[in-house]
C-alpha cells in the first residue's frame, strides 16, 4: 500500500493546488495594476512551493473538505458494519497465565477511492508514463532540430550580445546562434545556455531592436526560468489528471513572459518602451506556435500579445522602498500559506520532544512476520527506549480504540462518569457480541471497547471540551475532525508508537491534566492481570476497513516491583493487523525480556 499512500499524497497535494491556484488568480485580479509585472509571475512561486513540500503544518481535514465535498465523500463515506472478533488462530499464542478479553471491533467502509486505491494508484502511474514518453518524444524532435544552429555571423550583432551582459551584469558565458527552424527568439540549456534567434531577425532587424530581444532573453536567464520551466513540466507530469494545475502553469507562462519584458525595460528605460513594444510586434507577423518544454519564447499567441503591449505602455520603474515592501509582504504572505495548508495525507515521521530516554534500536522483526509494524518498550528507570523500527514507531497513525483511554479521561473530569462503575443503559440494539448487548460500566465498556458506551459518554463530553483535552496533552496531531464519537479507523487523528509510550508515562505519573483520582478510576479500568509480581495494564486498538483488519494497537505499562515500563506495539497489513495480534505479540516480546 505505500505506493498507493505516495499516491495520494500527491492527489491532496493537487487538490491543494487547485485551490493554491484558484487563490492567485483572485489575488491577481484584485491586485491588478497595484501588484506589479514581476510580482504577477513571482506570486505563481507560492503555487511551485507548495506542491514541492512534501508536508507542513496541520490544520483540520474539516476546512479543505468544504471546498472539496465529493473526495470527501468518496474517502469518508462510512457504512458501519458489525462483525465478529479476530477468527484467525493466533500465531503467538498467548500464555496460558492470562485469560485474555476478545479484542472486539467495527469495520469502516472505505468508500470508492480507498477501495479502488490500488487501481487508481496503477492508473496514475500508467498516465505518468504516457506523459513523459510523449514529452521525451517532443523534446527529442526539437533538439534533433535545434542542433542545425549556426554561428552568429554578423559582428556588430556579436559585439552587441557582451554589451548586454554588461548591462545586465551577467558573468557567466551565454552563447548566441541563429536559426531557421525557429521564428521566435527562444533561450535553452541549463549548463551551456544559448539565445537562438530566427535568422530573419539577424539579417533583417536593427541592432537596437536585436538589443531588446536579448535583454529580454537574459531575463529569463537571471530568472532561471529554463529551470523553472523544467520543474513545472515534472509537476505537470506528476499530476497530469488535474487540469486546473496544467491552466497554472500555462498562465504561469504568460506572466513570465510579461515579467522578463519589466526586467528588460528596467535595464534600458521608459523611454524605450515604445519601440520596444514595436519589436514584439514585428516579431508576430513572422511567429508561428513552436512550443518545447525545455525552452522559453518570445512570443506565445495574439491575445497574450495583447496584454504585454498594456503592461508596456504602463510600465514605469518602481522605486527600491516600494520593491522592498512588496518582496517583504510577499515572503511573509507566502510563508503563511505555504506552511499553514496541509490536507492530512497521511503517516509522517515527527519528533517526540518530551523522549528524554535514550533510543536503543532493536532486531524483533522475528516477531513481526507477515506485519508492517514497530515495538516501543520504555524502560524508566534504566533511562533506555527499546525501539523496533525507528521509523515506523515515529510513524503516526490512527489510534482506533486505544483513544478510549483518553475519553475515558475526559467523562471523568467533566462529571459524566463519577467512576469505574459509572453506568449506561443499553437501547436494546442486538449487536453480534454478547458482551456488548446489556447494561456497562466503564469497567466492563473499557474490558469489551463497547463502542455504543463511549459514543454516548463522547456525546456528553462534548466537541469543546474533548478537543481542548486533546490539545493540552497534545495528543498526536491533535485532528478530531472526523468527530469525537468514532472509535474505528479514523483517517484524520492520529498518533505514533512513541507519542503513545510518552502519553503513557506522563499518565502513569499523574503529569496529565486530569485529577489523581480520575487517573486512578483509568488505571483502576485498564488493568488486565497480575502474574508472579508483575501487573500488566493495556488497551487494545482495531482499525478495520472494508472487513479487514489493517491497523493493530496494542499499549500500556508492566510494573513489576519498583520498575514501570511502558509499551507501545502497533502493527499494519492489508489483512490480519488486529489488536488481538498486536496483544500475542507485545505478550511475547515481554515475555522473552522476562518483564511479564
Amino acid at each position: 500500500m505505500e505506493g498507493a499512500t505516495v499516491f495520494l499524497g500527491f492527489l491532496y497535494s493537487s487538490l491543494i493546488g487547485s485551490g493554491f491556484t484558484v487563490l492567485i488568480i483572485l489575488i491577481k485580479l484584485i491586485g491588478n495594476s497595484k501588484i506589479g509585472a514581476r510580482w504577477h509571475y513571482y506570486i505563481w512561486f507560492l503555487l511551485l512551493a507548495r506542491l514541492l513540500i512534501p508536508f507542513t503544518l496541520d490544520i483540520p481535514r474539516r476546512v479543505l473538505a468544504q471546498f472539496y465535498p465529493l473526495l470527501n465523500q468518496l474517502w469518508d463515506t462510512r457504512t458501519k458494519v458489525l462483525i465478529l472478533p479476530n477468527p484467525l488462530t493466533n500465531s503467538h499464542p498467548s500464555f496460558g497465565f492470562t485469560d485474555f478479553t476478545p479484542d472486539y471491533a467495527l469495520s469502516v467502509s472505505g468508500g470508492f477511492l480507498n477501495y479502488h486505491l490500488k487501481a487508481i494508484f496503477l492508473i496514475w502511474l500508467a498516465g505518468i508514463l504516457v506523459v513523459s514518453i510523449l514529452t521525451i518524444i517532443r523534446n527529442i524532435k526539437i533538439w534533433n532540430q535545434l542542433k542545425n544552429r549556426q554561428t552568429v555571423q554578423r559582428q556588430e550583432v556579436v559585439e552587441l550580445l557582451a554589451r548586454c551582459k554588461d548591462k545586465c551584469r551577467i558573468n557567466s558565458r551565454i552563447n548566441l546562434a541563429q536559426t531557421d527552424i525557429i521564428q521566435s527568439p527562444i533561450i535553452t540549456g541549463i549548463v551551456n545556455p544559448c539565445v537562438l534567434l530566427p535568422t530573419y531577425i539577424i539579417e533583417n532587424f536593427t541592432v537596437q531592436e536585436i538589443e531588446y530581444i536579448i535583454l529580454h532573453e537574459f531575463a529569463h536567464y537571471k530568472q532561471k526560468d529554463i529551470f523553472i520551466n523544467w520543474l513545472t513540466c515534472i509537476l505537470r507530469i506528476l499530476h497530469w489528471f488535474n487540469p486546473l494545475l496544467w491552466i497554472a502553469f500555462f498562465k504561469m507562462n504568460q506572466d513570465r513572459e510579461i515579467a522578463c519584458d519589466a526586467c528588460a525595460l528596467s535595464f534600458l528605460g521608459s523611454e524605450h518602451c515604445k519601440p520596444y513594444g514595436e519589436t514584439i510586434i514585428a516579431i508576430l507577423w513572422n511567429f508561428s506556435s513552436r512550443q518545447g518544454l525545455p525552452v522559453t519564447s518570445f512570443i506565445r499567441n495574439k491575445n497574450h500579445l495583447k496584454q504585454r503591449i498594456s503592461m508596456i505602455q504602463k510600465y514605469h520603474k518602481e522605486s527600491s522602498t516600494k520593491l522592498i515592501l512588496k518582496t517583504v509582504f510577499g515572503v511573509i504572505l507566502g510563508c503563511i500559506l505555504v506552511l499553514a495548508t496541509n490536507f492530512n495525507t497521511g503517516a509522517l515521521a515527527y519528533d517526540i520532544p518530551a523522549l528524554k530516554e535514550e533510543i536503543i534500536n532493536e532486531d524483533l522483526s522475528a516477531y513481526f512476520k507477515g506485519y508492517e509494524g514497530s515495538f516501543v518498550l520504555l524502560d524508566e528507570k534504566a533511562g533506555k527506549c527499546f525501539v523496533y523500527n525507528e521509523q515506523k514507531s515515529r510513524e503516526r497513525v490512527s489510534p482506533c480504540s486505544t483513544f478510549k483511554i483518553v475519553t475515558a479521561l475526559a467523562a471523568l473530569q467533566t462529571k459524566v462518569l463519577n467512576d469505574e462503575n459509572s453506568t449506561m443503559q443499553w437501547d436494546g440494539t442486538v449487536y453480534p457480541f454478547a458482551d456488548w448487548n446489556q447494561n456497562q460500566t466503564l469497567a466492563s465498556a473499557m474490558k469489551y471497547s463497547v463502542n455504543w458506551y463511549f459514543q454516548k459518554v463522547s456525546l456528553q463530553i462534548g466537541s469543546q471540551n474533548m478537543n481542548n483535552y486533546v490539545h493540552s496533552i497534545a495528543y498526536g496531531n491533535q485532528d478530531l475532525s472526523d468527530g469525537i464519537a468514532d472509535f474505528s479507523q479514523k483517517d484524520a487523528l492520529k498518533i505514533s508508537p512513541l507519542e503513545q509510550a510518552v502519553m503513557l508515562k506522563a499518565f502513569f505519573h499523574y503529569q496529565l491534566p486530569f485529577s489523581s483520582n480520575n487517573i486512578d478510576v483509568v488505571k483502576k479500568v485498564l488493568r488486565i492481570s497480575e502474574e508472579k509480581g508483575a501487573t500488566l495494564s493495556g488497551k487494545t486498538g482495531s482499525g478495520m476497513v472494508n472487513s479487514k483488519y489493517i491497523n493493530g494497537w496494542f499499549v500500556g505499562y508492566v510494573e513489576k516491583g519498583n520498575d514501570v515500563y511502558y509499551f507501545a506495539t502497533n502493527i499494519q497489513s492489508e489483512d490480519n493487523a488486529s489488536g488481538q495480534e498486536a496483544r500475542n505479540i507485545t505478550i511475547t516480546i515481554l515475555n522473552e525480556k522476562g518483564i511479564y
